[in-house]
């Protein structure tokens, strides 16, 4: 991890502590929408990256495990992003726009559409 050194950057971030401490509602809010991103997103994302020597039954459950989180991961990104829209501070609004990128609602879509409705995951120990 980098260590920032830019104060605009630094005074942000600084600035966005200060504005989610200031409005409770919209901090719990926002709080509950993050606590629904129960999975490492960085490892889920290298999962999908990182390319297995041989298929087996393992590797694909693994890879089913993992679109489901994803699914779950994309259900969450417009209401987080909704939340974060209600906020003043230039970095939440942009955040806002990245959770509601039209694209995460197309790999949605293109989710929903492969996987059963009912199918549901459960939460491993590797995350």
């Amino acid at each position: 991890m980098l260590t920032i050194k830019d104060l605009a950057t630094i005074n942000t971030r600084l600035d966005c502590i200060e504005e989610l401490l200031g409005k409770e509602k919209l901090f719990f809010e926002v709080g509950k929408y993050i606590g629904g991103f129960i999975f490492d997103i960085d490892h889920l994302l290298a999962q999908f990256i990182h390319c297995g020597k041989s298929a087996s039954v393992r590797s694909a459950q693994s890879l089913i495990m993992n679109i489901i989180c994803l699914k779950k991961i994309l259900e969450q990104c417009p209401l987080l992003g909704e939340a974060c829209n209600r906020y003043e501070n230039e970095l939440f609004k942009a955040i806002a726009t990245n959770l509601n990128n039209s694209e995460l609602q197309k790999l949605l879509e293109e989710i929903e559409r492969i996987l059963v409705e009912d199918v549901n995951y459960c939460k491993l120990n590797r995350f």
